[in-house]
Formats: structure tokens, sequence, C-alpha cells
């Protein structure tokens, strides 16, 4: 598999409705690698979300097949699949979805308690993914005393609490202003510099565009599939 973090093979799914069968995706064939910094993009009814769901476990192809890290995704029972999400994909909301009666450190050690790791060192580990987004200062307050960002920052930390090599964003700069859209992008490209493969769905176009390769859904299938031209950095 070389240095792919991501295979997509094949997959379709289809969604039985009162009205009938719903294609969401048809065929779409995507390999992601290790460190990659990648932007799904398209209308609303693209296939977006459905592509998401599938990459974290949360709903299944109806054909086709997925790995992730040299995983086989596709075959695995429920149970399966909640154990290896919980040490395989780190997710981050719109919404933060910070528990409000946590702290943000027990926010970020919850994951661990549920999946059983780093169980001699759970706050430790907590302080140190958030020294790492920048507000470790903020572990013993509650969320509502954060900013919008930096709840946003706590929420990556807690989807890094498992070391997994998958981080999926669901547009995580949707409630946020400019100058913090940019730090929290910022912060996705340095994840991706340390090997984690780094998956947002956006619709902005500029936010995608801070990306290492865009792929762009329409009606269910891959219309394009674009690497950046970032600038050389200077000497």
């Amino acid at each position: 598999m070389g240095n792919e973090s991501i295979v997509v093979r094949g997959v379709s799914k289809v969604f039985e409705t009162p009205a009938g069968s719903f294609r969401a995706l048809t065929n779409v064939s995507i390999e992601l690698k290790a460190s990659e910094f990648v932007a799904i993009v398209g209308k609303s009814g693209s296939g977006k979300s459905t592509l998401i769901n599938l990459l974290t476990g949360i709903d299944r192809p109806t054909i086709g097949e997925i790995s992730v890290a040299g995983e086989t995704v596709t075959g695995k029972t429920e149970a399966e699949l909640a154990r290896w999400r919980g040490r395989n994909v780190g997710i981050v909301f719109q919404f933060f979805q910070l528990l409000p009666t946590l702290t943000i450190a027990e926010n970020i050690m919850l994951p661990m308690d549920l999946c059983g790791t780093y169980s001699s060192g759970r706050r430790e580990r907590a302080i140190e993914l958030l020294s790492r987004v920048g507000i470790s200062e903020q572990a013993d307050k509650f969320p509502a005393a954060l900013s919008g960002g930096q709840q946003q920052r706590a929420a990556i930390a807690r989807a890094l609490a498992n070391d997994p090599p998958l981080l999926v964003a669901d547009e995580p700069t949707g409630n946020l202003d400019s100058k913090t859209s940019s730090e929290v992008m910022d912060l996705f490209r340095s994840l991706a510099g340390r090997g984690i493969t780094v998956v947002i769905v956006t619709h902005e176009r500029d936010i995608a565009k801070i990306a290492d390769r865009t792929i762009k859904l329409r009606d269910g299938h891959v219309e394009s599939d674009t690497l950046a031209k970032h600038p050389e950095p200077a000497e």
C-alpha cells in the first residue's frame, strides 16, 4: 500500500427512502497519504458528509472497500467499528461539542477513559496536547469560560487524545472569525506535518486553498482532485 494512510476503492453509497433509492456516492476511489492535508469541497448534496461518515466508520458503504492505516474498515461489526474509531479517528465538529460540566482537561481525558488508553498519565497527556494547540493555561477552566477559537483548539486537542492516524474536521471554521479561522487552519497544517492525515470538509474557498490537496465532489462523483501549488519557501 506504500505510504497511503487512507484507501477508498470503488465505494458507492445508496440510501433507501420512502420515495425510492437515493445514490449519495457512486464508484468513488481515492488514496490519501500520511501527512497529507486534504480539503473536501462541493455543494450541498454533493456527497461530502456521506464520504466523511464512511471514512470515520459512522456509516458503511453499500459496495466498495475502505482502509485506514492499513486496516480494512468495511466488514467490521458495530462493536469493532466503535473500538476502531475510538483509537484511529479524531473528529472535530463545527460546534465544538465540549461537555459543559467537565473542565477542558477532563474533556480531553474522556476519549482516553473510554478507550482505556494512557491509563497511568491521562492528565499529563491532556496537558501536553493542550500545550501543542497553545492553550495549556486553560486546562482547569470550563468550556463556557473560553472563546470560540479556544474551544475549537480544545476540540482539536481532544480529537488527538488517542494519537489517531486520521483527523477529520467538518466545517471546523464555520463559527470562527477570519483571524481565528486562519490560526486554526495553520494548526491543522502543523498537525499534518507531524504525520497525521488531516481531512476537512469546508464550503469556504479561501480555507480550501490552504490545503495540500482539494477533492471536489459533485452529485456523488469525484469531479476533480487537485494538488495545491504552494509557493516555495525563500532561501
